[in-house]
């Protein structure tokens, strides 16, 4: 039988893996400052067949990001009742729609220059049409191309209450991600960025949207929000994604 300082230290153990093991995760992320920058070679996905880069939705809610189900061809809950606060016309609905509003966002494997690190870009839709710009410029191509591709610079300065990456640039300088060796520890520490995104059950996104429709005016249950988007004058695809 265990004894309570068995038990005790099973729990200092637990305790202690959980809150560590959110921090490394997070370590593994470009952290950039507001007003500050950071400097960064994009590197390839190994195979030819796979993007450089993973796409994905989130919704914030209650501080927490939860990935939405639509990008797995499912109904999601949290989608639903975005819709319907819209369609309602309420100020204090469209309010809340906007907090819950499905954002693009696009990871990539990175060296971190000042690290020398491999690390996981997550960006904004604004920053990856930033990145996307220069890949589709004559002059630079590739910039995740290993022998001849760019380092990016991002740039975050706060523009009212938002982050702006409009600044961010292409380096002038081509030429090799790092030595043979360098490359070669780079793409064999790559997160496997494609298969870390971690979809909520449709339940707990039912739980998350009844939470949101506990704090809106008018609707008060789910099936109030099940009117096809068929129907609706709003276009809800570009509300989710512009």
């Amino acid at each position: 039988m265990s004894t309570l300082d068995d038990l005790r230290k099973k729990y200092e153990e637990i305790t202690s893996k959980g809150k560590g093991g959110n921090s490394d995760f997070i370590k593994n992320f470009i952290n950039v400052e507001m007003g500050g920058e950071a400097l960064i070679r994009i590197l390839p996905n190994p195979s030819d067949e796979i993007p450089f880069y993973k796409e994905f939705s989130t919704h914030h809610w209650n501080g927490r990001n939860y990935a939405c189900l639509r990008d797995k061809d499912q109904k999601c809950p949290v989608c639903e009742v975005y819709f319907a606060l819209w369609k309602t016309g309420l100020d204090e609905n469209i309010a809340l729609a906007r907090q819950l509003k499905a954002r693009k966002k696009f990871w990539m494997n990175v060296v971190e220059r000042s690290s020398d690190q491999v690390k996981i870009l997550s960006s904004g839709i604004k920053l990856f049409e930033n990145i996307l710009a220069t890949i589709l410029d004559e002059e630079y191509g590739p910039v995740y191309d290993l022998t001849e591709g760019f380092d990016y610079k991002i740039k975050k300065v706060k523009q009212g209450d938002w982050p702006d990456y409009s600044q961010s640039c292409p380096s002038r300088h081509q030429g090799p991600a790092g030595t043979d060796q360098d490359i070669d520890r780079y793409m064999g520490s790559l997160h496997d960025i494609h298969s870390m995104i971690k979809y909520p059950e449709y339940e707990e996104m039912e739980r998350v949207a009844a939470e949101v429709l506990s704090k809106s005016s008018g609707i008060s249950t789910m099936d109030e929000t099940s009117t096809s988007t068929e129907d609706s004058s709003v276009d809800l695809t570009k509300l989710l994604h512009d």
